[in-house]
């Protein structure tokens, strides 16, 4: 490849600006990054449009799934959400959702996941403090949460020994709160190790 055909904006004599040939080098590969990535935008914008855009979408989408062929398939995260009823059927309201899914879990977070050492409380120092007996003291409430957690992690370390991304520890944490909301917004199942299967496939997909 010259050096026109590869900068095509450049003359011949331009080339001698580049004599150095590790610039020159560097400046190539990021030239033939940048093509890639333009390639690869266009190439997902056109299988978003045929896709998506095309009538039944979600029908068709399911005949893919069951023949099999959604593993090398770009929106197949997206696809799962549509199976799973995360995201609605009508295109124009994915990003909405979306957004609300994630300020809702949010919420149930900064709900569940509370640290009494940096609460902020009107409480009096009675009910407020690690060995109050109340029944309403956040720190009774912090107890029961932190073995809960570490049943939940006791699993979670345990799941699919050797596999990389399990072994990542924001991959953990991320199962560790979702099990962990799950189980304090519903006390009737709470902590299931069954349940945490289930996750895990999600996870995957």
């Amino acid at each position: 490849m010259s050096v026109d055909d590869t900068y095509p904006e450049y003359h011949a004599e331009d080339y001698y600006l580049y004599h150095d040939k590790s610039l020159h080098s560097a400046l190539v590969i990021e030239k033939r990054l940048e093509l890639e990535e333009t390639e690869e935008c266009i190439t997902l914008e056109s299988e978003w449009e045929q896709i998506f855009h095309a009538s039944h979408y979600l029908l068709k989408l399911k005949e893919r799934a069951l023949a099999g062929d959604l593993k090398a398939f770009s929106f197949r995260s997206l696809t799962w959400q549509l199976f799973l009823g995360v995201l609605p059927g009508d295109i124009g309201s994915f990003l909405d959702a979306a957004n609300a899914n994630r300020d809702r879990y949010d919420i149930l977070k900064s709900n569940y996941v509370v640290d009494p050492h940096v609460l902020e409380t009107s409480m009096s120092l009675s009910v407020n403090n690690p060995l109050s007996q109340e029944e309403d003291s956040p720190w009774a409430q912090f107890f029961q949460d932190t073995e809960l957690r570490q049943e939940i992690m006791q699993d979670i370390s345990r799941t699919y020994p050797g596999e990389i991304m399990f072994e990542q520890p924001e991959i953990r944490n991320m199962m560790l709160n979702i099990l962990f909301i799950y189980s304090r917004e519903n006390t009737d199942v709470s902590y299931k190790q069954v349940g945490k299967s289930a996750e895990f496939s999600i996870v995957v997909i």
